[in-house]
Formats: C-alpha cells, sequence, structure tokens
C-alpha cells in the first residue's frame, strides 16, 4: 500500500492529470446521453403525432363509411340498432348485478 500511495507524494499530483481525463470522459458520455434522450424524445413525439393523424383518418373515414351505409340500407341499418339495443338492454341489468 505504501508504494502506491509513494507515487502520489513524490511526483506531485499525477492523479490531477487521471481525475481530469476521467471527469472529460465521464462529462463527454453526459453529453452523448443527453443527446441520444433528446433524440428519443422528439422522435417518440413525432411517431405519437403521427399515430394521432393516422387514428383521426380512421375515424373520420369509418363516420363517412356509416353514413353511407345508412343511406343506401336504411331498413336494415334501423333493424340493427334495435337488436343491439335490444341486446345491451337484456345484459345491462345482468352485468350490472354480478
Amino acid at each position: 500500500m505504501a508504494t502506491m500511495l509513494k507515487p502520489l507524494k513524490v511526483e506531485g499530483k499525477p492523479w490531477v492529470e487521471g481525475a481530469q481525463r476521467t471527469a472529460a470522459f465521464v462529462e463527454q458520455r453526459l453529453s452523448q446521453a443527453g443527446t441520444a434522450l433528446c433524440e428519443g424524445i422528439e422522435a417518440g413525439r413525432l411517431s405519437a403525432g403521427r399515430f394521432l393523424k393516422r387514428g383521426r383518418l380512421a375515424l373520420e373515414d369509418g363516420a363517412a363509411r356509416a353514413g353511407r351505409q345508412v343511406k343506401r340500407h336504411p331498413g336494415s341499418s334501423i333493424a340493427i340498432a334495435l337488436v343491439a339495443g335490444a341486446a345491451l338492454g337484456f345484459l345491462a341489468p345482468r352485468l350490472i348485478k354480478r
């Protein structure tokens, strides 16, 4: 142990240079990590924006298709709505009791 401490005392402060190199290395890595984090956040934001835009367009397309279907086949649309309402009216009380 004494041999390891001797160079520190005899040569002055060689450990300072090592500490400075280590600090520069850590600073460089932190800078790279910060850049990667910012790029990841930006990519996530853009991806979420595209996802919301596609979802909105799909919803608008589905609403337009439903409107066309009701205009083309009003009788079957009313029958489907009646059956769906009856099914919900029949199942809702049973599901609520549980």
